[in-house]
């Protein structure tokens, strides 16, 4: 399980007992104080540990779902956020945004990416004006 704070993990619980087949839900509870600097949102994710090998995870607690009806397949568990309001104000401000870290190389792929679609976008609107003016109806 997971405690995130704002999307990033702030707390890793991996003493979280196991369910035995045929046996009903498994409970966990642990009370823990979080020192929040400002307002913030907090999730709780379950699941397989986030650098887990995700086939070997499935097959060995995949359970009768993931071997018969979806192989590989890995059951994770987020719960909806609670908005923590830290300054009192009455509402709960969004997390700053993160630095995008971009690669040169997949930074060339976006211009590249965004300059292809913009010559086929200009080159769809010159064959519509071309096709209009030439009185052809049915083109988009």
């Amino acid at each position: 399980m997971r405690l995130l704070v704002d999307g990033r993990v702030a707390r890793r619980f991996r003493d979280v007992p196991a369910p035995a087949a045929g046996s009903g839900p498994v409970r966990f509870e642990r009370a823990l104080e979080l020192a929040l600097p400002r307002d913030a949102f907090v999730t709780l994710e379950a699941g397989a540990p986030l650098d887990a090998d995700a086939k070997a995870w499935g097959r060995e607690r995949g359970g009768v779902y993931a071997r018969t009806v979806a192989p590989g397949f890995v059951s994770q568990l987020v719960a909806n956020p609670i908005w923590i309001d830290v300054d009192g104000d009455g509402r709960s401000a969004p997390a700053p945004a993160r630095a995008a870290g971009l690669s040169d190389r997949a930074r060339r792929r976006l211009v590249t990416s965004a300059a292809i679609v913009a010559a086929l976008a200009f080159a769809w609107w010159r064959l519509r004006t071309r096709a209009r003016r030439a009185g052809l109806r049915g083109f988009p």
